[in-house]
């Protein structure tokens, strides 16, 4: 190095002194929670199906107000009654399993028990399996010093925490680990919605009619205030009649008659609140956030290796 550089031997010796991670670093890796703004691309419109992305053509919403294609939701329910049927015989065999070996271990046991009966009738003496007894000479028990070790081990390796996961292993939850497979199985064996994630059946679906302006049938409209219905009108669904029609002349008029178009319309039951569009404000509720939480580090894929395309000097090799 040439001198009057102004740079030390120290700084430019590769990446030694550098081996953590630092924070960019470590952000770049995924470790943890993950967070993204969403934009209002990222967002469907009010009318659009959430399975398919596109204007409904044929719309029904569900009591949690999400909005699909008719022909979408339906195969998607269809696809989910397959699974749980394939689902239904998995448990099944996994319960003949479980009691095979219930079986087993009682006639094992049973037979251990008529063995020792024999030997302490039979035998002359008394009964001492040779599995746990072994004299080494000094009068100890060899076998059962080694059994209680292993019972020793055994509970503590029940205790150990499972350094992978935020949860601390005990005893509770290994019992419960062993029974998840089957009660894990016995909560998934119904239909669910795709975006809630909660139950739904076909009948659960209620048939939308929007209003179109007279002027524009691509453009929807509320029936009582005339008002064009955007991605920021607040939109109810009524049950008995399936009308579209805006908040505010929801909460004006039909709250307090009780009644649309001669039926009557339950606040708590009959209405469903329509998921809005996306509008890409924060305060707008739906949803403008997206998180997913990591335990190993997903990596996003966008970054280096510590080194992979820098110099030695840079030292910046994660730099995204």
């Amino acid at each position: 190095m040439p001198r009057g550089s102004g740079r030390k031997h120290s700084k430019n010796a590769g990446n030694m002194g550098s081996e953590n991670l630092n924070y960019a670093e470590r952000k770049a890796l995924g470790f943890g929670t993950i967070k993204e703004r969403l934009g209002k691309d990222t967002v469907k419109d009010f009318n659009c199906c959430a399975l398919g992305l596109h204007v409904c053509a044929d719309p029904y919403a569900t009591d949690e107000g999400v909005l699909y294609e008719r022909e979408f939701i339906v195969r998607n329910l269809i696809e989910q009654k397959k699974s749980i049927e394939k689902m239904k015989l998995s448990v099944e065999r996994l319960k003949m399993q479980r009691s095979e070996e219930e079986k087993e271990k009682e006639e094992h046991a049973k037979a251990k028990e008529i063995k020792k009966f024999h030997a302490q009738n039979h035998g002359g003496g008394k009964y001492q399996e040779m599995d746990d007894v072994f004299d080494d000479g000094d009068g100890k028990q060899i076998a059962k010093r080694s059994e209680f070790g292993s019972k020793f081990d055994k509970e503590r390796a029940e205790s150990l925490n499972e350094f992978w996961t935020n949860t601390v292993r005990t005893k509770e939850n290994v019992a419960e680990s062993s029974s998840s497979g089957i009660s894990a199985k016995k909560n998934s064996l119904y239909t669910k919605c795709p975006q809630t994630g909660k139950k739904l059946r076909a009948k659960d679906l209620t048939k939308v009619k929007w209003t179109k302006a007279t002027d524009d049938e691509s453009v929807f409209i509320c029936p009582v205030t005339m008002k064009t219905f955007t991605n920021s009108t607040p939109i109810v669904i009524l049950k008995p009649t399936g009308d579209a029609i805006s908040k505010e002349a929801y909460d004006l008029v039909i709250k307090k008659e009780g009644a649309y178009e001669g039926k009557k319309v339950d606040p708590k039951k009959d209405v469903i609140h329509l998921q809005r569009g996306g509008t890409g404000f924060a305060a707008s509720g739906t949803q403008v956030e997206s998180k997913i939480e990591t335990i190993i580090g997903q990596g996003s894929g966008r970054a280096d290796i510590r080194g992979q395309n820098a110099s030695a000097p840079s030292r910046f090799g994660l730099r995204i």
